[in-house]
């Protein structure tokens, strides 16, 4: 028997999505086949030994349809073969970004200091950096460091800040080297956009913590590059915001781990392994919270992709994330080609055939890659969203993305046949 068939777990376990609330629903909606979705994915996903994915496609806050295969671990780990299902947490590495992006509007969403969101968007990150990192760049002469000062929350959501390939393996190395002038205002997708909003978003939420943290460091005498002071520091409060964030999700809220084996552990929890080829071998996993001192905005995160779906099925269908006038500053589906206005999302999967018969240029995506495991997701017509990850190593996250949409267009295709 094939080895995938053994571990499909769709019958009986529907997805527990929260009730969609004042959804505005597309009409007429066209019919979507989800077996002819699953039968993309499986094409491209089925093999026979080990490795596993699980996908998921919602629309407007509701499941649709799901499709797991292969395994999460196996016995090279000398552990009882586990299946790669919706319920498995896994690490979906940098698509955390797009979550980290959310996590700031919804701040900006807060009205502190009396600002809109669109007024925050527009506002300069500067002020909004722990003490030290803000007084050293303020002293600065260089060009570089001209354009970095002028950096608003909008840039770097659009990863249109400047900030280039990496000139250090700290983020205060960033602030050294500043941005590039000719690159300022261009979208070129950076770790460093995200990550920042580490630093920035504790600060904008609670400024006395921010006060207090700028005094703790001076009191203590820490350099600016001390990335374990700065990174345990923020990454803990980081840490304790985003949770605050995904426990709006309804019915059950989820909790997003980026240190697996000791959360897991405590609650008794399997995760995937990631694996660096595809038939046996030994698998390993990732602990942001032991590499950088805490949780990080740019990636590490494990989650289940049914925790992603639910995360986004109560973005989509209700405003208890963010409001829907915020949603609408994420991407326009008619507009910008270019991508350069989307936020948040970081790049665009063309289609003419979505282009054609949905009327939209492109669509917005993100994807995830860290070690052997991979993630993408994808905003697509008519309400639609999809969703995979997997911790096999012979696929790029980027395939992932088309995979998706051509599992889309597969399940729509029949209306305009």
């Amino acid at each position: 028997m094939h080895i995938v068939s053994r571990f499909i777990a769709l019958a009986g376990c529907l997805l527990a999505l929260p009730v969609a609330a004042n959804v505005v629903v597309i009409s007429p909606p066209p019919t979507f086949d989800p077996q002819a979705f699953e039968a993309e994915i499986r094409e491209a996903m089925d093999f026979p030994i080990s490795r596993g994915y699980s996908a998921v496609i919602i629309r407007n806050g509701q499941f649709v349809h799901q499709v797991s295969g292969g395994l999460a671990q196996d016995n090279a780990n000398a552990s009882a073969d586990i299946p790669f299902t919706m319920d498995v947490p896994t690490n979906i590495g940098s698509s955390v970004k797009v979550l980290s992006f959310v996590a700031m509007l919804r701040a900006f969403e807060s009205g502190a200091e009396g600002k809109t969101v669109e007024q925050w968007l527009d506002t300069r990150i500067l002020s909004y950096l722990p003490a030290a990192w803000r007084i050293y760049t303020n002293a600065q002469s260089s060009s570089a460091h001209f354009w970095l000062r002028r950096v608003t929350f909008r840039q770097l959501m659009q990863h249109r800040s400047g900030w280039g390939a990496r000139p250090g393996p700290e983020v205060f190395d960033r602030f050294i080297a500043g941005v590039t002038p000719t690159q300022y205002g261009e979208r070129q997708y950076q770790n460093i956009n995200a990550t920042i909003v580490t630093y920035l978003l504790p600060r904008i939420i609670d400024p006395a913590w921010a006060v207090a943290t700028d005094k703790a460091a001076v009191d203590a005498n820490i350099a600016n590059n001390d990335a374990a002071w700065y990174g345990a520091r923020y990454g803990a409060r980081f840490e304790t915001l985003m949770q605050s964030m995904f426990s709006k999700v309804q019915p059950t809220p989820i909790r997003p781990s980026c240190d697996p084996a000791v959360d897991y552990g405590s609650r008794d929890r399997s995760f995937a392994l990631s694996y660096t080829t595809t038939f046996g071998g030994t698998g390993s996993w990732y602990s942001e919270k032991a590499t950088n001192g805490g949780c990080h905005a740019q990636g590490g995160y494990y989650m289940s992709m049914r925790e992603l779906a639910m995360f986004w099925a109560t973005f989509q269908a209700t405003e208890s994330i963010v409001k829907n006038s915020t949603k609408a500053l994420m991407y326009v589906d008619s507009h910008d080609a270019a991508f350069q206005d989307q936020l948040g999302w970081a790049r665009i999967v063309y289609s003419p055939f979505l282009k054609t018969n949905f009327k939209v240029n492109g669509n917005p995506s993100h994807n995830g890659l860290h070690m052997s495991y991979k993630s993408a997701m994808i905003k697509l017509p008519h309400g639609y969203m999809a969703m995979i990850a997997t911790n096999r190593s012979d696929v790029s996250a980027s395939a992932l993305e088309d995979l998706l949409k051509n599992a889309f267009v597969q399940g729509m295709i029949a209306n305009f046949d």
